[in-house]
């Protein structure tokens, strides 16, 4: 009687174990580990090109999206609460500044 006792205890302490491991959450990828965000092969890409490509980078609140004379792009966006100017060249290539 106190083996089949010791034995449920046993059995009842590794399933509660197993159940109450947590699982391990993905972690959000830095700005460095990103892939290059190519949106275009043409030598120029136009705003709504640019802005995509900057969001695919995981930077959000797009603005003041201006065009340079060498058909790059410049913007001011976030990475969380900190304000960052990026640069979109002809490919979509983000680079920040």
């Amino acid at each position: 009687m106190m083996n089949n006792l010791f034995n449920t205890i046993v059995v009842a302490v590794l399933v509660g174990t197993v159940v109450m491991t947590p699982l391990p959450q993905p972690s959000t990828p830095s700005v460095a580990s990103l892939p290059p965000a190519t949106v275009s092969t043409s030598s120029a890409i136009d705003s709504a090109a640019a802005k995509a490509a900057i969001e695919a980078y995981g930077y959000s609140e797009v603005s003041v999206l201006v065009p340079g004379t060498d058909g790059t792009w410049r913007a001011k966006v976030y990475r969380g609460a900190t304000e960052i100017q990026v640069t979109v060249d002809g490919t979509g290539k983000v680079s920040f500044q």
